[in-house]
């Protein structure tokens, strides 16, 4: 360990320089929650941290700032939301809607109520993405003509945002003016 914190771009060692000394200073922010484990749990602790504070000592590090211990990292750097992007759904065909049609989900998303259930306990909002074309960017199921079952179905989820893209929808209205640009955004908008 030093003998003494580093201040001030001086080395003279005076009453202001350790008053003022976080005008100087090297200050490191750790966020404990994701950075070391000493439990074995998967979860970065305060344990966890602490000891590896002879290595931040070694770097010549002044201070350590801690972030928030929130249930999620990342709530503690202030994101508020957990997308689900595209991918989420089945291809065009039978098995991308049931006999009502509502949309399914492919087999990596087999309870999308649980997931967002698990991101609201977090602390945070969910989102899901879908396009107004019948199909989406990676060419899976899309919301054409089943706007208003999509908005319900994820209302029920429990999805706090929809992500909507003009994927797919180029195969509707190739070339569109304003008002057709439009027209797929006021529709969800309104389902909403």
């Amino acid at each position: 360990t030093r003998a003494s914190p580093r201040i001030g771009p001086s080395d003279e060692d005076t009453d202001v320089d350790r008053v003022e000394w976080w005008k100087y200073g090297v200050i490191y922010q750790g966020c404990p929650r994701s950075f070391a484990d000493s439990t074995g749990d998967g979860v970065g602790d305060l344990p966890g941290l602490t000891s590896h504070l002879g290595h931040l000592d070694d770097l010549g590090v002044d201070a350590v700032w801690l972030s928030p211990f929130y249930r999620s990292p990342m709530a503690d750097f202030g994101y508020e939301f957990v997308s689900i992007d595209d991918c989420w759904m089945p291809p065009p065909g039978p098995q991308a809607r049931d006999a009502t049609g509502r949309p399914l989900t492919n087999d990596k998303f087999p309870d999308m109520m649980a997931l967002t259930g698990y991101i609201h306990n977090k602390g945070l909002k969910a989102g899901v993405y879908t396009s107004p074309g019948p199909t989406t960017c990676q060419k899976l199921e899309g919301a054409w003509q089943h706007e208003a079952i999509d908005a319900q179905t994820f209302a029920e989820w429990g999805f706090d945002l929809l992500k909507y893209d003009w994927c797919g929808y180029r195969t509707i209205v190739p070339k569109p003016d304003l008002a057709a640009s439009r027209k797929p955004y006021e529709l969800m908008g309104g389902l909403l």
